[in-house]
């Protein structure tokens, strides 16, 4: 098991992403978390194996319209195991 800490730039507000983000992550099986922040971008934390973790970026970055992912900067660490399922934060 991994953890992932990322910040996503682009379009990403105001188009459903935390909830595109929120889908794909159950669809993998992937525990954590996505909020909006105040400057434009989405942050999101997510455990899970490696290798599901990098294709759950993969998808992130490929988004569709209206979606636009320019950047997700990731930073890897161990898993705390604090989370039940994914979770949108309003």
């Amino acid at each position: 098991m991994e953890r992932i800490q990322a910040l996503v730039k682009g379009r990403v507000q105001g188009v459903n992403f935390r909830r595109h983000v929120k889908g794909v992550a159950d669809h993998m099986n992937i525990l954590g978390q996505v909020r909006n922040l105040a400057d434009g971008s989405v942050e999101f934390i997510a455990e899970g194996e490696e290798e599901t973790l990098r294709d759950f970026i993969t998808d992130l970055m490929a988004s569709g319209p209206p979606i636009r992912v320019d950047d997700i900067q990731v930073r890897w660490s161990e898993p705390k195991g604090e989370f039940s399922g994914f979770d949108i934060i309003r």
